[in-house]
């Protein structure tokens, strides 16, 4: 077992530690089996140094992108304590589309195994089909993650209100989590307030949970 292997699979035995942690390698597992998922392991050449990039591209369904770049990493402590910067960078905005592009570019060079000093490899190549067995599961992908979900206000301080919403606020949210879907309609007065409002209360009581949400302000 070499030393890439080997911190990889020390990095997986400790996701089999508590619930949590075992739940969602479960659903990383099944995301991966389904093809949904590429996961890559970079391995500096001679064992020497470290890749601590990092890159993320975004694409919608009419090619615009979105290129991040960044010191923060995706964590509970670096998210609540730490100080971290990230640059973002839109396809859509001429002055900066050239930087999108070397992103992209960059990011291709890392995937397709194009820099000398590194070897970027299949997370299935690094560690065995055995070995990955034991996060078989017959959850499904939405009760993994349902799980995972319910699990967060525990773990994650949530914003707090500076003031109490009105009825009406209250009433719309609550619907919005029974049926996850609506329209509000608004008087010109309070439309800023109740919108305002309303999407406080919903980030409190655990706004993740929706997949799409508008708000479109209409001037009359």
């Amino acid at each position: 077992m070499d030393m890439t292997e080997e911190l990889v699979k020390r990095m997986f035995d400790n996701f089999l530690n508590d619930e949590i942690s075992l739940k969602s390698s479960q659903l990383l597992y099944l995301l991966i089996k389904k093809e949904i998922l590429s996961i890559k392991v970079a391995k500096p050449l001679g064992n020497k140094g470290m890749f601590h990039d990092k890159i993320g591209i975004f694409y919608d369904n009419y090619n615009n992108m979105i290129a991040i770049s960044g010191s923060n990493n995706e964590t509970i402590s670096a998210l609540k304590y730490n100080t971290e910067s990230f640059d973002i960078f839109k396809s859509w905005v001429p002055s900066i589309n050239e930087y999108v592009h070397r992103h992209k570019d960059e990011f291709n060079r890392y995937w397709d195994n194009k820099i000398k000093t590194l070897e970027f490899i299949d997370l299935e190549d690094v560690l065995n089909s055995k070995y990955l067995e034991q996060f078989e599961t017959d959850d499904s992908i939405d009760k993994l993650y349902e799980f995972i979900i319910a699990d967060e206000p525990d773990s994650i301080e949530k914003p707090q209100l500076g003031f109490t919403p009105w009825p009406n606020q209250i009433e719309a949210s609550e619907k919005w989590f029974i049926n996850k879907s609506g329209i509000l309609g608004m008087a010109t007065g309070e439309r800023v307030i109740i919108v305002t409002g309303c999407s406080f209360y919903c980030s409190i009581k655990g706004f993740r949970n929706f997949k799409q949400l508008y708000f479109v302000h209409c001037l009359e």
